[in-house]
Parts: C-alpha cells; sequence; structure tokens
C-alpha cells in the first residue's frame, strides 16, 4: 500500500527553519513516525516516499519548502512480510540546511513548536487519504484537525510557550483515541472521523476535534481522562496515594528532586536511541566510534541535569560516581553490541503506541499509551526491546510474572499493526548491561498480562470510588488550612501516643518474659501430673486442677491445609457443603476489591449490602524518623500466581541442609519443632553479619561507579565500626569463654583488612552482577518427582570474561580444607543452579566458578556439567534423608518432644506445690500488665481519633509534635455483613452467591455444625460423614487451671 501525504500548510519564507525543524522531527527515518515529502513552492513534485511494508500504514506529513533544504536518504532496508520478495527503499529525510541569502533565523515560536512535536512519534492504524494540490487547509487536511494555528502569522504571534503548547495540541489530536472497540479487543488508534456536531461557538460542519478546534481555547486538564501507561499502573501498584494526586487531581508532587537513578536511565536511553537512529539512517556500524557514543553520553547528561535542576544525591555517593555509573552501561553495551549489527533492522525507535483494552468483565475501556524503546525485525520475528538500567536486574521468572510493560506493547502491536507481526514470531527483549532477558509472546502469556492488568483496572476503579466519597478530604491536603484549629491539642496527641508506643513495648516485653516462665512451669507441672498419676496439686495460695484431653477433630487450614481439602471435597462430592459451610467474608472482600472479578453480576446485586471505603490510621514515629511523604495509602493486594520460582520464599536453604548434615535432632529442634532460642545469639554471628554488610558495602560502592581511587581501606574499616555499634545495640550477644567482645572486633576487622590487601584494586575478579540479591527457585527429584523449594542469598554473583562466578565471604575461626568444602558444602553449587533456572539468557554458554573468600585463602572449584550432576545426585539423596526424618517425626511427634523438649520436673511434691504458687503469683503480674496494655491501648485509640479527625479536616495529614511525628494513613476496607449483627443482609448476600452458582467460592467450612453432626448418629448424611472420619486429626492436650485458695 503506497504511503498517503497528508499537506501541512507552512509556507516559505522567514519562518522556514522552523518549519523544517517540525518535519525533522516527525520525519526521522527509522522512527516509525509520520514520513515526510517534500513540496517546492507552487508545485506537488515530491521526493520518493517511503515504500516499506512494515511501515506502510504509517501517514505523510508533506511540506511545502525549497529543495534545497532536503536530501535523501540512503536506501533503508525494509521490513519484509514473510514470503515477500526484497524491496528497495529511499526515505526522504531532512537534514538542517545552509540558509539561503535573505532567510531569517526561526523565530523562538518556531522552535517551541518543533519541541513539542519532537517529543511523539505517530504509529496510526490505517492509512490517510490522499490531498489534492490545491486545497483548502481547513478541508485538505487530516480530517477534523485546523492547521490555521500553524500559519506562520499565527506562530509568529505567539510567545515561545504559546507555541509548544499549540504542537503539543496538535500532538494530542493526531494521536487522539477513538472509542468504537468491540468488547474484550485491544485496538490501535483510527484517523479521527469528520464531525458536523455542533458546539458551543461552532458553525455546522467546521472540522473538530473533542468538540473544539485546535485554535480554541484549551479544554480545562482533566487528569482522569489520560491515557494509562505501564508507568500509571505501576504507580497506583506501589504508592496509591502518589497515584491519587498525579491521576485523579492532576497534582503530581515535584517538589522533592528526582533520584540520580533517574538521570542515569535517561541519558542512556537517549545516547542508545542516536545510535540506532545513526544505524536506520544508514550509517555504517563500524564507523561509530566507543569514544562518540560516551560523548554523545556526556552531553545527554549535561542536557536532562540542566533541564530538570536537581537531583537527589544518597548517602556517601557524588554527582561523578552516578555518571560513571551510567557510563560504565553505555561503555559495557558499546562493548557488547558494535557494530550495531546482530540485532536485526531498526523499524522505530522510542516509537509512541495508542491502543484501546476493554474489560470483558466490566465493559469498560481503557485508552492506553506507550513507548517503545526500539521495535526491530531479525528473520521471522518482531522484537520489543527495553534498556534497563537496574543496579540488581531481576530474574525472568519475576518478569514473567510482574512485568507487563513490554507485554502490553506486543497486546499493542497485534492489534495496531497486524500486518507487520501477523506471520511473525514476538519477542520481548530486556537489555540489561551484561546480559538480556526474553521471553518469546505465544497466547497463553497474552492473556496472563491481560488478566493481570485488568485485576490493576479493577482495583484503581474501587480506589476511585473511595476516593471520590472522600473527594473534600482529598482537595483539602492539597491546600491545608493555613492556621488550622486543634494544631496544638494535635500536636501533643501525637507526642503522649510516642510516649505510649514506647511504654506498650517495654510491657509487651516484661509480658513475653513472664509467659515465657509460666508456660515452662506449666509444661513441667503437667508432665509431672502425668507420671506421677495426679490430677490435682496443691501449695500454699493455690492450686492447679490438671485435665487431659484426647479428641478427633476436623483439620483446619493451618494445621493441615491437605487434610481440609480433602474434606471440603467430600462434603461438596457429597452433595452437602451448603449445609456445613458459611460465608467466608474474606473472599468477598477479595471480591469486592476487584470490582466482583470473573462474578461481576453476583457482585453487582449484593453491592448494596457491603461497604467499601477507607479506614483511617496512623504511624507514629520519632520525629527524626518520619519519613518525608504526605501521607500513606495501603497497596491493594492482588491476586498472584500460585507458587512459581521467585514468587513467595522457599521452604528449604542451604543452611538447613548444613545443620541436617550436621546434627539431625538440632534439625528437628529448628526447623521441626521451631524451638526458638530467645537468649543471647553468639558473638561470631556479630561478627559474620558485620563483616558481610561491610563488604557487600564495598561492592555496592564499586559497582555503583566509586573508582579504587575513591576508595580507603579507613572509610571502609569506618564503616564497619558503625554497623558494629549498631548491631550490637541492636541485639544481645554472647562471646565464648575464654574470648572478649574485642577479640571478636578485632578478629573481623583483621579479616577486612586481609581481604583488602588480597583483592584491591578489585579489577581483577570480573563485573559484579548482583549482590545479596535473593533468589527463589525450585528442584525437582528426577526419582520420585517431588518438587523442592528453595531460597537463598549469594553474597557476590560476578561475571569474568565468559564465567559467572559465585562468591561467598566465609569468616570461620578455622578454615576447613579444599576437600572437606568440596564435598560437604551445597551452599554455592545450589546457587549456581539457581542462576541456571532463573536467568537462563545470562547462562547460556557460560562456565562456573565457585569461591569460598576465607580469610587467608579462597577455595575455588571450576564448574563443569559432571560437577552438576554430582552435586545434584548428592543432593536429592540429602532431600530424601530429610523427607524420612519428617516422616518420622509426623508420626512420633510426642516422642520427639519429650526427647528434645524435656520439660524441668519438680523433684516431689513440696516442689511441685510451690512451683503452683509461683504459676499464681505470675499469673497475677500478668493479669496486672494485661490491664495496663488495654488501658494504654485505649488511650492511644482515643488520641488517634482526635489526630485522625484533624488530619482528614485540615488537609495536614502529617503532624510534628516536639518529639514525635505522625502520617494519616488509609486502608482499603470492604465491610461485610454478619450473621450475628446483620443477618437479615447477611441471608440476602448468601442468597445471591448461592442463586449465582458460586457458593463454593465464596463460603468456609462450619467447623462446630459439621462436628455436631458428626457427633449425632441419626443425622440423615451419615454415609456422607463416615468418609470425612478417616479424615480427623486425633489431638491430644493438657491443660493446668489454678485456683486461689484465698477465694
Amino acid at each position: 500500500m503506497a504511503v498517503q501525504p497528508i499537506q501541512l500548510p507552512v509556507q516559505v519564507g522567514a519562518p522556514l527553519s522552523g518549519a523544517a525543524a517540525v518535519g525533522a522531527s516527525l520525519g526521522r527515518p527509522g522512527a516509525g513516525g509520520v514520513s515526510l515529502i517534500s513540496q517546492t513552492p507552487g508545485s506537488t513534485r515530491s521526493l520518493p516516499a517511503l515504500q516499506n511494508p512494515a511501515l506502510s500504514q504509517t501517514p505523510t506529513l508533506m511540506l511545502p519548502a525549497p529543495a534545497a533544504s532536503l536530501q535523501t536518504a540512503a536506501p533503508l532496508a525494509a521490513a519484509q512480510t514473510p514470503g515477500a520478495a526484497p524491496t528497495a527503499t529511499r526515505a526522504a529525510r531532512l537534514r538542517p540546511a545552509t540558509r539561503p541569502a535573505g532567510v531569517l533565523s526561526p523565530a523562538p515560536a518556531l522552535s517551541a513548536v518543533a519541541g513539542a512535536v519532537r517529543t511523539e512519534n505517530i504509529l496510526l492504524h490505517g492509512p490517510c487519504r490522499s490531498i489534492a494540490a490545491g486545497a483548502a487547509p481547513s478541508a485538505a487536511l487530516l480530517p477534523r484537525i485546523d492547521f490555521s494555528a500553524f500559519s506562520p502569522e499565527s506562530l509568529g504571534r505567539m510567545p515561545a510557550a504559546g507555541a509548544r503548547d499549540a504542537g503539543e495540541r496538535l500532538m494530542d489530536q493526531v494521536l487522539g483515541i477513538r472509542n468504537g472497540v468491540r468488547k474484550g479487543a485491544v485496538d490501535g488508534t483510527k484517523a479521527p472521523a469528520v464531525s458536523n456536531k455542533k458546539g458551543p461557538g461552532l458553525k455546522k460542519g467546521e472540522p473538530v476535534v473533542d468538540g473544539a478546534p485546535l485554535g480554541a481555547a484549551k479544554k480545562p486538564f482533566d487528569p482522569m481522562n489520560r491515557p494509562f501507561s505501564p508507568y500509571r499502573l505501576s504507580m497506583f501498584e506501589y504508592d496509591p496515594e502518589a497515584y491519587a494526586l498525579t491521576f485523579l487531581f492532576g497534582k503530581e508532587d515535584k517538589s522533592s528532586p528526582q533520584g540520580y537513578e533517574l538521570l542515569i536511565g535517561l541519558a542512556v536511553h537517549q545516547t542508545l536511541e542516536k545510535v540506532y537512529t545513526w544505524i536506520a539512517q544508514g550509517r555504517d556500524g563500524k564507523s561509530i566510534t566507543r569514544e562518540e557514543v560516551l560523548a554523545e553520553y556526556d552531553a545527554a547528561w549535561a542536557k536532562e541535569k540542566a533541564a530538570a535542576g536537581r537531583y537527589r544525591v544518597r548517602d556517601g555517593w557524588t554527582d561523578a560516581d552516578y555518571k560513571r555509573r551510567g557510563r560504565a552501561f553505555i561503555a559495557r553495551k558499546f562493548e557488547l553490541l558494535a557494530p550495531f549489527d546482530g540485532q536485526g533492522q531498526v523499524l522505530s525507535l522510542e516509537q509512541t503506541v495508542l491502543w484501546k483494552m476493554t474489560d470483558p468483565v466490566t465493559g469498560k475501556s481503557y485508552d492506553f499509551k506507550g513507548k517503545i524503546d526500539r521495535l526491530m525485525l531479525k528473520g521471522d520475528t518482531v522484537y520489543i526491546r527495553d534498556w534497563k538500567t537496574y543496579f540488581n536486574p531481576p530474574s525472568l521468572a519475576k518478569l514473567e510474572r510482574d512485568d507487563y510493560q513490554l507485554g502490553l506493547y506486543a497486546l499493542a502491536l497485534r492489534a495496531a499493526r497486524p500486518d507487520l507481526v501477523q506471520g511473525r514470531k514476538i519477542k520481548l527483549v530486556w537489555d540489561y548491561k551484561e546480559f538480556t532477558q526474553e521471553i518469546a509472546v505465544d497466547d497463553a502469556y497474552l492473556a496472563k498480562v491481560q488478566d493481570r492488568v485488568f485485576h490493576i483496572l479493577r482495583a484503581i476503579e474501587t480506589f476511585k470510588e473511595r476516593v471520590e466519597a472522600e473527594r473534600p478530604e482529598w482537595e483539602k491536603r492539597l491546600k491545608p488550612d493555613a492556621r488550622p484549629s486543634g494544631l496544638q491539642a494535635a500536636k501533643q496527641a501525637v507526642d503522649r501516643m510516642g510516649a505510649i508506643q514506647a511504654e506498650l513495648a517495654d510491657k509487651k516485653e516484661e509480658l513475653r518474659k513472664l509467659d515465657k516462665e509460666y508456660g515452662k512451669l506449666e509444661a513441667g507441672l503437667a508432665r509431672y501430673g502425668k507420671e506421677q498419676g495426679l490430677d490435682a496439686v496443691q501449695g500454699q495460695s493455690y492450686s492447679a486442677t490438671i485435665e487431659r484431653r484426647s479428641e478427633r477433630t476436623v483439620p483446619t487450614k493451618t494445621d493441615d491445609p491437605e487434610g481440609n481439602e480433602a474434606v471440603v471435597q467430600v462434603l461438596r462430592e457429597g452433595g452437602v457443603w451448603e449445609k456445613y459451610s458459611s460465608l467466608d467474608a474474606a473472599a468477598v472482600r477479595r471480591m469486592a476489591e476487584l470490582q466482583g472479578g470473573e462474578d461481576r453480576a453476583a457482585f453487582e446485586k449484593l453491592r448494596a449490602d457491603l461497604r467499601s471505603e477507607h479506614a483511617h490510621g496512623l504511624e507514629v514515629s520519632a520525629k527524626d524518623e518520619a519519613g518525608k511523604g504526605k501521607g500513606g495509602v495501603a497497596r491493594t493486594k492482588l491476586p498472584r500466581e500460585a507458587w512459581a520460582p521467585d514468587a513467595e520464599p522457599g521452604l528449604l536453604s542451604a543452611t538447613q541442609l548444613a545443620t541436617f548434615l550436621a546434627d539431625r535432632e538440632d534439625y528437628v529442634k529448628r526447623y521441626l519443632l521451631r524451638m526458638r532460642d530467645l537468649g543471647p545469639k553468639p558473638m561470631g554471628f556479630l561478627a559474620g553479619s558485620a563483616i558481610h554488610e561491610t563488604m557487600e558495602r564495598l561492592y555496592v560502592w564499586i559497582k555503583g561507579g566509586k573508582i579504587a581511587a575513591d576508595l580507603t581501606l579507613a572509610d571502609l574499616l569506618k564503616y564497619f565500626t558503625g554497623r558494629w555499634k549498631e548491631l550490637r545495640a541492636e541485639g544481645d550477644f554472647r562471646p565464648d569463654p575464654g574470648v572478649t567482645p574485642e577479640e571478636y572486633q578485632r578478629g573481623a576487622k583483621d579479616y577486612i583488612r586481609a581481604k583488602w590487601k588480597q583483592l584491591f584494586p578489585f579489577d581483577d575478579q570480573g563485573r559484579v552482577l548482583y549482590l545479596e540479591q535473593r533468589m527463589h527457585f525450585a528442584l525437582t527429584d528426577p526419582r520420585t518427582g517431588r518438587t523442592y523449594k528453595f531460597q537463598g542469598i549469594p553474597d557476590r554473583v560476578m561475571m569474568d570474561g565468559d564465567t559467572i562466578v559465585i562468591r561467598d565471604w566465609k569468616s570461620h575461626y578455622k578454615a576447613p580444607t579444599d576437600e572437606e568444602v568440596k564435598a560437604k558444602d551445597y551452599q554455592l553449587g545450589l546457587y549456581l543452579l539457581a542462576m541456571r533456572q532463573l536467568y537462563p539468557d545470562l547462562m547460556r554458554g557460560k562456565k562456573g566458578r565457585l569461591i569460598w573468600d576465607f580469610k587467608e585463602k579462597e577455595t575455588v572449584i571450576e564448574v563443569d556439567d559432571a560437577y552438576l550432576a554430582d552435586l545434584e545426585k548428592r543432593l536429592f539423596a540429602v532431600l530424601r534423608e530429610m523427607d524420612s526424618l519428617r516422616t518420622d517425626f509426623d508420626a512420633n511427634r510426642a516422642a520427639w518432644e519429650d526427647r528434645l523438649k524435656p520439660p524441668d520436673l519438680p523433684k516431689n511434691r513440696a516442689e511441685a506445690g510451690a512451683r503452683v504458687d509461683r504459676m499464681g503469683e505470675l499469673a497475677v503480674k500478668m493479669k496486672t500488665l494485661d490491664g495496663a496494655v488495654k488501658a494504654l491501648k485505649a488511650e492511644s485509640a482515643e488520641l488517634e481519633e482526635v489526630v485522625v479527625e484533624f488530619s482528614r479536616r485540615t488537609g495536614h495529614v502529617r503532624v510534628a509534635g516536639r518529639s514525635h511525628a505522625s502520617r494519616l494513613t488509609k486502608k482499603g476496607a470492604v465491610s461485610v455483613p454478619t450473621q450475628g449483627k446483620e443477618k437479615e443482609a447477611y441471608d440476602r448476600v448468601v442468597a445471591i452467591l448461592k442463586d449465582a452458582g458460586v457458593w463454593s467460592k465464596y463460603s468456609k467450612m462450619e467447623y462446630r455444625a459439621l462436628k455436631k453432626a458428626m457427633a449425632d448418629p441419626k443425622n440423615p448424611d451419615r454415609e456422607i460423614l463416615k468418609k470425612v472420619e478417616p479424615l480427623l486429626r486425633e489431638v491430644r492436650s493438657t491443660t493446668v487451671s489454678l485456683s486461689d485458695l484465698s477465694g
């Protein structure tokens, strides 16, 4: 299909260069934007038009201009439809030209228009119609868009700001989004249709856009109707309050400087865009030098920094550090990508794409807008690529689950550019500094992306309803009262709440200690009574009754989730679930948060009986620790996949394996009986933690942009000393006999000095990829088919040439031999297996190396397939042994508890009586403390009401007293009727869910009803209930009850 020209009425003369700038920004070859065809005065003769099948639906702007200002581009390879013959193309391109004599410099207004238009490239769905030469401007242009405001006369009267505003309005209209997409579909932008609708002050038939001509006064800004974007969705996910202020009230907070990380990203994107623009224009990649690219980065850094004014520097960093970090990214990408011919043909750069998504559940349509860093074609695959400058790149599993940005772009291309993607594959590529992560797009993946996005959009709808109900309060916080009444009382309340927090912490700690002592005495007394055959023990002031019970109970979701699900299945299959279930209020709340989700019809019916609002509270902290935010809105919990690598904490770790291999009884104590040692921790733990944090800080400095000349051992030891003091103050540590805390500290410092001497200047170990990056992964035993979930945190992951190096700081007092490490240490090998699973593109074709960093030496293993095969064989053998131990523990738990948790038994009846009296004293103290805690909580709740009311009424969401500060918080809440207080409404909700056939999704087991039915031999459901009996759990318990002998 030939490109259709659209005439832009910019006349020849003084403003020529401004028009040229507009055209250059739109007609940039390779940008996938509006193509440019030149037109000489009084003629319709044009240079060859762009004939690229991949871009054939892109409209063309026709600029009248002297031929001297235009140059024809070198041939640009076409993106071919599979099976089609290659088509030679020549793109009309505009270069800065020497001004003819008598032509004035461009007016500031025209430059401003160019600047505005340059920010957008256009991807329109559907070609635009041809325009006959000499047609009247208002009728012969893009339908419904009036270009008269862009005549030289109009632009000449505008200041630069006004011209830029006009340019932005032009782009808004050209990129206008229209309705009419079928339900559940995603569509690209269509050209606006001509409207004869008569609006205020308009003549019938006058071309309009959204009810107003281009030259008309700008409509009031409506933030709620701005297109959605991946950035907008992620802002809601991570900071709902910022979302409300930005997108619901149009009051984005720009008072605080942005982080330098943003500046790095901007400069990197602009630099690499420039490089690929050169490639798209036909420049030989071999002619592009590293120095030239770095100079572009320096220029982009300076420009963006000057434009923003200021950026926030984190503690310990400088502007130069951040700049070097970005430079290192550019240098590394140049090393990996030059001469930039290995990723395929450039179709577009920084391409703006518009599309529409309609939620199949709610029927609501959403306009979307995004910008694709690079759209490329290689073979039969279209690549959507994005530069990512993250400090610690995420795993592939995390991208598949959480990153919907590129998936959204794939949806947009499928709808807006079917000619480009039909018959081709689509791949999403995240370009990190050292490697890429790729996802091959298929229908299942895009369905997951759509589901996740619609979940977010439904949560946004619920949030908007709550915000709208509180609109006066939100508007007040945008303009708080200058002299609010009640301020002094609110400040005093905040300070008192801070003091109460400290009192509560002390009393709760005292209660914890008393409860621990009471529990120890109770366990010993219960065991003593059992062994002596006693049902009661009497002291001087108190008596204790010992009652032992054994009963069969229905398994709960907490104690036995698998057994609980089996019981539920029996009742459902037997058709009696409704009898033994009740409303699951938590499930109904989750449904309401997402506008009903799949059960929208039922939700609409029961909505009247639900109350959705924000529950208000306060966060109170010491004044010097208070955050700088204006308020706090809790994030909405969205549905997640059941379990996937990197999705939730694992159950196993290298530490658990090491504990099991070293001492199985210790393993049972720590991981099966959950016996916590609440006493002081070994001082060696403090030394190890301080060493790890200090060495991590060293490599954070290195990765973050500091060079060896910036680093000194004195600075590193200063950091260590600070962390040692902080960690020691936060915990309780005990030294081994004969060793002082000072000796532990000296030993830790000696370790740091030794590693500094060995590793400085840190330039021969490879490049740092990750530091202390938590990994969740799964391994499946090939023999049993059982999958084990793991988690781990490698100290350092580095890349040394074609080798991935995993290193771990080991501060052992006595280092093991190399043979012991290789035979017994599973930790680093596990991490390498995890890397293969979570970072497949990074690990592909790479070798592995494991290094244990002891004080005086390194233990190194060069990993090959034979080593990993042997590691997995040994690992699964150990895991099977652990499973056998757990099976034995579950079957003989009481015996294990008797052996590993032996209670402290009284020696005789007199000592037993003394212990009963001590339990009575403890009970009195705990009761007194508990009463004091309740009184303090009640006082704090009353004070909180005062401060919350003040903050909501005056707009001062933060209140700072003398010692403490508060922040108003909001948390989404859905009130569901209860059977006791709102039985009529409760019954309506239950009836609606049952009538809709979704009761099983919003109900839970009614344990009391089931227990009563099972105890009734005449129950009509007896045959079904018999199937439940084998699933019951036998629970044995001993209760010790105290009585005061004084009455």
